[in-house]
């Protein structure tokens, strides 16, 4: 999904406090999110596919089955974000006025995250259904998307030639007259002759570089004045950004809670009105 903007606008920060931050964050644009996530998908679908030709039943598929995943861990067990009216409403000023926080405009409707089967689970007759998640561990109710794709893959050989000492073999030594070549053969051989990244903690797997990534951040330390931060133009993997918020606001703003403001603005496209390159492109 094509972003356009996010605007985050913080509200004055309590007496004391550091500030009130805000995070915006996306799925990392890397190599290990769109390899792993192009073979989970297909391995869901083809699973799927199967058990309802077996049975003949292609007819009984839902209308809006899609591959809906988690960014992390943390995601499957949290909460998501319905927008709210920002006016005319009722005021919460000084600041912000006409911000309308109690009502959302829709309700959740039917978004509920894919699911994989596993049959034979641990024992013999046990089947038991996990959600997916891209980044991070695999967890007692959902795998890790990256890390189930390193362990699915060969090792490429490293290093790489797996070679012996090429500058003492005595065919080398034949043709040494004088000027020493063994460090130079030394250089050819053994130098950038291991992998660029580690073989078996992939980005974004279980151990590596386990954090989704950040597109914007905002932080106020003002105890009056209002912070506003513009992400600018990015892309959203699976259409998923996360808002991470520490908010203790001040009493000027007239506290009712939390008042962190999130803004996101999409750019305009063919896919049902809004920007969106299929994932198999990414």
């Amino acid at each position: 999904m094509a972003v356009a903007n996010v605007k985050v606008t913080t509200l004055p920060a309590a007496a004391g406090v550091s500030g009130s931050q805000c995070y915006v964050n996306s799925i990392p644009h890397t190599w290990p999110v769109a390899n792993a996530w192009l073979k989970a998908f297909h391995a869901w679908r083809d699973q799927q596919d199967a058990a309802i030709e077996l049975m003949g039943a292609e007819s009984a598929v839902a209308r809006f089955r899609d591959f809906k995943i988690s960014m992390e861990d943390g995601m499957t067990v949290g909460s998501t974000a319905n927008p709210v009216n920002l006016g005319p409403g009722r005021l919460v000023g000084p600041f912000l006025p006409g911000l309308k926080f109690t009502n959302d405009l829709m309700a959740s409707e039917d978004w509920i995250a894919s699911q994989i089967v596993i049959p034979n689970d641990g024992a013999p007759g046990v089947t038991t259904e996990y959600y997916l998640h891209m980044v991070g561990n695999s967890v007692t109710t959902s795998k890790g998307i990256i890390h189930g794709y390193e362990q699915s893959r060969s090792f490429p050989q490293s290093p790489d030639p797996a070679s012996p000492q090429v500058s003492t073999s005595w065919l080398n030594r034949m043709h040494d007259v004088g000027n020493d070549s063994n460090e130079i053969v030394d250089n050819a051989e053994l130098n950038n002759d291991e992998l660029p990244y580690d073989q078996q903690n992939y980005p974004g797997g279980k151990l590596n570089f386990i954090n989704l990534e950040t597109q914007g951040y905002n932080l106020n330390q003002s105890t009056v004045g209002l912070n506003t931060f513009n992400t600018g133009p990015f892309t959203a993997p699976c259409g998923l950004i996360r808002i991470d918020i520490n908010d203790v606001i001040s009493s000027v703003s007239s506290g009712a809670g939390s008042r962190t403001i999130v803004e996101v603005t999409l750019v305009p496209g063919s896919h049902r009105g809004y920007l969106a390159e299929t994932m198999e492109e990414f």
